[in-house]
C-alpha cells in the first residue's frame, strides 16, 4: 500500500514537470543580456568612411559579445541537457516501479484464476456423478411406473370382459321376459282373433279397418269440425240473489269461460251490492249430466250428441268474502256474498271467476293386434355373471431432480493501469549567431562617382575582405570608393523574439481563443437584454451588481484576442498545439470562472425572489 502512494505521489511530481515543460521541447537560451546590433549607418560617399569604420569597429565588439553570449548559451545548454536527463532517469525508474506492479497483480490474479480452476474441475466432477445417480434412481422409477400401468390395463381388459358377459346376460333375462309377455299377449291376441273370424270378418285387419272407418275417423272428424264451428249455445250461467236490506257498497263482478280448443270467450262484468248473493255456474251444468262428477254440453248440431262434449277441466275464484260456498252440480257451482263479512277498508272487493273447457269425443271404439308368434332368446354359455377384478391404482413415481452445483469465479483484483510516463524532450538548443567578420567594402552609389573616378573602378579587383583605410590615404586612387559596412546577422535570444516568430501556429489556441469571446458574447448579450425588461428598482441594482461581474469577462476575451495575435502567425504551417496553449488555456480558465460567477449570482437573486 505504502508503495502504491509513492508510485503515485512519483507520478503526479513528474506529471507536473512534465507540464511545466514547454510544447514541443524545452528551448534553452541565455538569461543574460544579449548583444545589441549595432546601427547601420547610410553611406553615400567615400566622405561617410568614418562613419563606416565606427560601424566596422562596433562591429567587432559586437562579434566578441556574440561569441561571449554563445559560450554562455551552450553551457546554460549543456546544464539543461544534465537536468533533462536526470529527469527522464527519475521517469524510467517511475516507469519501471509501476510495470512491476501490474506484474505483480497479475500473477496474483493468475493464481486465483488457477486455484478457480482446480475447485471448478472439482464441482464438475461431482456433479457428473451426482447426474449419474439421479438418472439411475429415475429409470427405475420410470420402470415401477411401467409395471404399474401394465398391471392396470390388464385389470381394466378383464373387468370389460366381464361387464359385457354380465350385459350379455341380462339382456337375455330382458328378452326372457319380454319373450314371455309377448307369448302371453300372442295367446290373448289368438282368442281375440277366433272371437272376430267367428262373427264373420275375413281377418283382424278387416275388423280393425271397419271399426277405424265407420266410428274412430268420424269421431276424430267431430273434434275438427265442431271447432271450426265457433258456437256454443248455454244460458242462466249466474243468478243474483238480492238481499233485504243493501249496503249501499257495490262489488264488481267477472266471470270467464275459456273454450280452449276453439279460442273463444264468453265474459260477464256487472255489479253487485256487497249484502247480495251470487250464484255463478259452469257451462257444464246448465247441460246433461253423462256421469257422475262431471257434465257435458254439446253444440247445436244434428250428431254432435253422438261425437263429443265439452268437459270442465278447471276453474278460478279470486275474492275477499268470508262467506263463500261452492260444491259439485254436473259441473261446478260457486256462492259468494260479503253479508256479515269482516273486512279490511283496504281489501279489494272484486270477484273474478274463471272457467277452462276442453273437447272430448265420444264413441271411439278398440282395435287388436294380429296375433305373432314370438322368437325364443337365445341363452348365452353360461348364466352366471362374472366378478369384477379390482382395479390397481397407478404407482406415484418419486423422481429426483439433479441439483447441478454452481462453479465459482475466481476473485480477482482490479488492477489499475500502469501510469507510464512520457520521457521528457531534450531541450533544443538556440540558434547560434555566425561569429561576425569584417565585411567587404561598399559599392559607392552610382550617383556620387566622379566620371574620371568611374574608369578607375573599373579597373579594380573586387573589394577584400579588410578594413577599410582612412578616407585620407587613399584620396589619390579611390577617392570615390567607401568602405561598406559590416553586415551582421544579430544574435536574438529567444526570450527576445518577437512573440510571432514560431515556425507553426496551433489550432487548439484558435479554438480556445473563439470560446473565450463567445462566453463573453453570451455573458453581455444576457445583461443587455435583461436590463431593457428591468423596471423595479431592486432588480436594477441587481442587474447592475451582474452586470459588473459579465462586464469583466471582456478582459479575458481581449486578452485572448491579443495573445493570439502576437504569438501566432498563420501563414505557417498549422499544428494542434504549441508552448503558448498553457497561456491560452488559463485565460479560457478564468474566463469560465467568471460565466460562473455570473450564473451563480443569477441563481441566488431567483432563489431569493422566490422566497420573497
Amino acid at each position: 500500500m505504502k508503495n502504491k502512494f509513492r508510485h503515485r505521489a512519483v507520478s503526479m511530481l513528474l506529471a507536473a514537470m512534465m507540464t511545466a515543460a514547454p510544447i514541443g521541447g524545452t528551448v534553452f537560451a541565455s538569461e543574460g543580456i544579449t548583444p545589441e546590433q549595432p546601427d547601420r549607418p547610410v553611406a553615400e560617399s567615400y566622405k561617410d568612411n568614418d562613419k563606416i569604420e565606427d560601424y566596422n569597429r562596433k562591429v567587432d565588439e559586437y562579434n566578441e559579445a556574440a561569441k561571449s553570449h554563445n559560450e554562455t548559451v551552450d553551457k546554460e545548454y549543456a546544464a539543461a541537457v544534465d537536468e533533462t536527463n536526470r529527469k527522464n532517469a527519475e521517469i524510467d525508474q517511475h516507469n519501471e516501479a509501476e510495470e512491476q506492479r501490474v506484474r505483480e497483480a497479475e500473477e496474483r490474479n493468475a493464481e486465483a484464476q488457477r486455484a478457480a480452476d482446480e475447485a471448478n474441475a472439482a464441482i464438475d466432477a461431482e456433479n457428473l456423478e451426482n447426474e449419474r445417480l439421479v438418472n439411475e434412481h429415475n429409470a427405475l422409477e420410470d420402470e415401477k411406473v411401467q409395471a404399474s400401468e401394465n398391471a392396470r390395463n390388464e385389470a381394466l381388459a378383464a373387468n370389460e370382459t366381464a361387464a359385457a358377459h354380465n350385459a350379455e346376460v341380462d339382456q337375455y333375462l330382458a328378452d326372457l321376459d319380454q319373450y314371455e309377455k309377448d307369448l302371453a299377449k300372442y295367446k290373448k291376441d289368438l282368442s281375440y282373433e277366433q272371437q272376430i273370424l267367428g262373427l264373420g270378418y275375413a281377418s283382424v285387419d278387416a275388423y280393425n279397418q271397419m271399426i277405424i272407418n265407420n266410428y274412430n275417423k268420424p269421431a276424430e272428424a267431430s273434434v275438427e269440425k265442431n271447432r271450426n264451428a265457433k258456437a256454443v249455445s248455454v244460458s242462466d250461467l249466474y243468478t243474483v240473489e238480492e238481499a233485504a236490506e243493501k249496503s249501499g257498497r257495490k262489488v264488481k263482478v267477472h266471470i270467464e269461460h275459456n273454450f280452449l280448443d276453439i279460442g273463444m270467450t264468453l265474459s260477464e262484468d256487472f255489479e253487485i251490492d256487497e249484502n247480495d248473493v251470487l250464484i255463478s255456474k259452469s257451462v257444464g251444468s246448465a247441460g246433461n249430466a253423462t256421469q257422475p262428477g262431471w257434465a257435458n254440453f254439446y253444440y247445436n248440431t244434428d250428431d254432435a250428441h253422438t261425437k263429443g262434449y265439452w268437459m270442465s277441466v278447471g276453474d278460478m275464484m279470486m275474492d275477499t268474502a268470508n262467506y263463500k260456498n261452492w260444491g259439485w252440480d254436473c259441473g261446478t257451482v260457486h256462492e259468494i256474498s260479503y253479508k256479515d263479512g269482516k273486512r279490511h277498508p283496504n281489501d279489494n272487493t272484486d270477484i273474478d271467476i274463471i272457467y277452462d273447457y276442453m273437447w272430448n269425443a265420444l264413441k271411439t271404439y278398440k282395435t287388436y293386434d294380429t296375433p305373432v308368434d314370438p322368437t325364443a332368446p337365445t341363452a348365452p354359455e353360461s348364466l352366471e355373471k362374472m366378478d369384477l377384478t379390482e382395479v390397481p391404482d397407478l404407482y406415484t413415481a418419486e423422481y429426483k431432480v439433479f441439483e447441478k452445483k454452481e462453479n465459482i469465479k475466481a476473485i480477482l483484483e482490479d488492477i489499475e493501469a500502469a501510469n507510464i510516463l512520457e520521457k521528457l524532450e531534450g531541450p533544443e538548443k538556440g540558434e547560434y549567431i555566425a561569429l561576425l567578420s569584417y565585411m567587404t567594402l561598399f559599392d559607392v552609389p552610382e550617383a556620387v562617382i566622379p566620371a574620371a573616378a568611374a574608369a578607375a573602378t573599373e579597373m579594380i579587383p573586387a573589394a577584400p575582405a579588410a578594413p577599410a583605410a582612412p578616407a585620407e590615404a587613399q584620396t589619390a586612387e579611390v577617392a570615390e570608393i567607401e568602405v561598406p559596412m559590416a553586415a551582421p546577422e544579430a544574435f536574438i535570444a529567444d526570450s527576445d523574439a518577437p512573440l510571432a516568430a514560431n515556425n507553426t501556429w496551433a489550432l487548439l489556441n484558435l479554438i480556445m481563443t473563439v470560446i473565450t469571446g463567445i462566453i463573453s458574447a453570451v455573458l453581455l448579450a444576457g445583461y443587455f437584454g435583461k436590463k431593457e425588461d428591468e423596471e423595479d428598482d431592486n432588480e436594477d441594482a441587481e442587474t447592475k451588481r451582474k452586470g459588473l461581474v459579465r462586464l469583466a469577462s471582456l478582459i479575458p476575451a481581449a486578452g485572448a484576442i491579443i495573445a493570439f495575435i502576437l504569438t501566432e502567425d498563420m501563414t505557417n504551417m498549422m499544428a494542434i498545439t504549441d508552448r503558448w496553449t498553457i497561456l491560452m488555456a488559463v485565460i479560457l480558465l478564468i474566463q469560465a470562472v467568471t460565466a460562473i460567477l455570473a450564473k451563480k449570482e443569477k441563481a441566488e437573486s431567483e432563489e431569493t425572489a422566490e422566497t420573497i
